[in-house]
């Protein structure tokens, strides 16, 4: 990871542009008017409701600044300058540690546009990291989440894009530090972006049709993982008023991921497809309850995942919403060669209670994971970055060099799916099943926040499993108008079996991590943020890397303009 990375820079501005013209998530084509957020509980403890990210310790956020107003086109640059002391900077096991000072230098620049035409959140984050001590090196990490929607003709014709990148862990099962303030190789550079032609039409009360086509490309910083190159093909029809309490849905989809490596490699140039049909019934039994069903057909078929072809999948379920601020679904059926449960759920009686539930199960690869985990996130049209699934707001920053959930204080997309235990990245094909579920309460000026997580990731071929699960505690409390504190507890566990390489070069066993973190945040003003940060954690793997201790402590000063 040392050393400056190749073609960044040059790449992180050109990305930029590019979401400049074309822009946007996936969601926010579909709906553009997603319920308003409530208060996250790091913004609530602050009386506001971020949308515009900020540099704040793990869980709390500092000053806001508001986001635009329609038809308005914001930029909001920044500037965070901290340091840092990493007594484990290379993660080497006990004996081996090497420290080094970090001085941090961060710019940003927010981008943010709601006009007739274009839909545009875009942060972009580079930091360039100077390392001086028993290692002396320098190196840029690139953090970038942007979406955006260029109307093309009112109504029919619209062009979306994403980009993403961030950092993300290799080996689940190698050194895993706490931080990304870190020069071991273990860390990874993913870059995720997607680009989608959609034309969409309502044939009046009776239907609307949504037919979408999408182009994605994921690479990393090494040369571990091949780059892959997906295009995927999507048509869907929605009924329309005309059907009264009996709604539907009818949905094609064809998908490729190809493997875009030229040699040395199990599968270069192989194709993973996964394509099916269905048709979903809805039948609403009265207002907040309505039944469920599926049925249609499916064939996936990879290098490592094959299941039986043209397999008949259904399933059926319920949708309960009986007011505004409750919301849960759930099926059950078959799909994927097995039973197949999914739940969504979400309580959020007030800006000082939410909780969420989540379980789902599906065949990608752990790539186009990464390049699908942009969909899970996308900005209303207030500026702020919400969760697509449940609607609330994910109170974004940048802190001990990446990009982050304020809420929990761990990485906005990677880890698992929720920000969990460390996946590993794998060019396999695999089954995942993720379970989450969470609590935030914010009592007074006292916010507490509570995450489990359960990940599973199966290759048939060869096989190979990898099994995650932990949890995440975190307390904030605003000890004055202008200071806050913050603590924060996780534990996780991975354990790899199988066919060594399978995910990220493990060679099986089990890594349990041990992390704490503890932090205040002063602001100076309404524009000006000063932070504090310690972080510990302790690795214990039964792989070669043995037991690694971390301690990094970090002083930052960012400027809004």
């Amino acid at each position: 990871m040392a050393g400056p990375y190749r073609g960044r820079v040059v790449l992180g501005g050109g990305i930029l542009c590019g979401i400049g013209l074309l822009g946007s998530a996936q969601a926010l084509a579909a709906d553009l008017t997603l319920p308003p957020p409530a208060s996250s509980s790091a913004a609530a403890s602050t009386g506001s409701v971020a949308t515009t990210p900020s540099y704040g310790t793990n869980g709390q956020a500092g000053p806001q600044t508001p986001g635009p107003g329609p038809g308005t086109l914001t930029i909001l640059p920044a500037f965070a300058i901290g340091e840092s002391y990493n007594d484990n900077v290379n993660l080497g096991p006990r004996g081996q540690a090497l420290g080094a000072f970090i001085t941090t230098l961060n710019p940003s620049i927010n981008i943010l546009d709601d006009s007739s035409r274009l839909k545009l959140n875009a942060l972009y984050s580079p930091q360039e990291l100077i390392y001086y001590g028993d290692i002396s090196t320098q190196h840029l990490q690139q953090n970038l989440q942007s979406n955006g929607e260029l109307t093309l003709i009112p109504e029919l014709f619209f062009l979306d894009a994403n980009a993403t990148i961030t950092q993300a862990f290799l080996n689940p099962t190698g050194p895993i530090g706490a931080t990304t303030l870190t020069t071991n190789n273990n860390l990874q550079e993913v870059q995720a972006y997607n680009v989608s032609p959609v034309l969409k039409h309502r044939f009046g009360d009776y239907f609307s049709s949504e037919t979408r086509y999408t182009l994605g490309y994921v690479t990393t910083s090494g040369e571990q993982l091949p780059p892959l190159l997906s295009n995927e093909a999507k048509q869907v029809f929605t009924s329309g008023d005309y059907f009264g309490r009996f709604g539907w849905s009818a949905t094609a989809d064809v998908l490729r991921d190809k493997d875009m490596s030229l040699a040395n490699s199990p599968l270069s140039n192989t194709t993973f497809k996964d394509e099916y049909v269905r048709f979903d019934p809805k039948y609403a039994i009265y207002r907040g309850l309505a039944l469920t069903a599926g049925i249609g057909w499916e064939h996936v078929v990879g290098p490592t995942v094959t299941i039986q072809p043209y397999e008949v999948i259904w399933d059926v379920g319920f949708q309960f919403t009986p007011n505004p601020y409750t919301k849960l679904s759930a099926t059950y059926g078959e799909r994927y060669g097995g039973s197949d449960i999914e739940i969504d759920g979400n309580y959020n009686p007030s800006p000082q209670t939410n909780f969420t539930i989540s379980y789902t199960k599906q065949v990608q690869s752990s790539q186009a994971q990464f390049a699908a985990a942009q969909n899970l996130y996308g900005f209303n049209q207030s500026g702020l970055l919400v969760n697509l699934q449940t609607g609330q707001p994910v109170p974004v920053g940048i802190a001990n060099g990446q990009l982050i959930n304020l809420q929990s204080g761990l990485p906005l997309n990677f880890g698992s799916s929720f920000g969990g235990g460390a996946q590993g990245l794998s060019s396999y094909p695999f089954i995942s099943k993720i379970f989450q579920t969470g609590v935030t309460l914010t009592r007074g000026r006292s916010t507490y926040a509570a995450d489990i997580f359960y990940d599973t990731y199966k290759v048939q071929a060869p096989p190979s499993n990898q099994r995650t699960y932990g949890a995440t505690l975190s307390y904030t409390r605003q000890l004055w108008p202008a200071l806050s504190g913050n603590i924060m507890g996780t534990y996780s566990r991975t354990s790899v079996s199988g066919n060594p390489g399978v995910f990220g070069g493990s060679l099986g066993g089990n890594t349990k991590l041990y992390a704490a973190t503890a932090g205040l945040s002063y602001n100076l003003s309404e524009t000006a943020t000063a932070q504090f940060t310690l972080t510990h954690s302790t690795t214990e793997s039964t792989t070669s890397t043995g037991t690694i201790d971390d301690d990094v402590m970090t002083v930052m000063y960012q400027k809004r303009f």
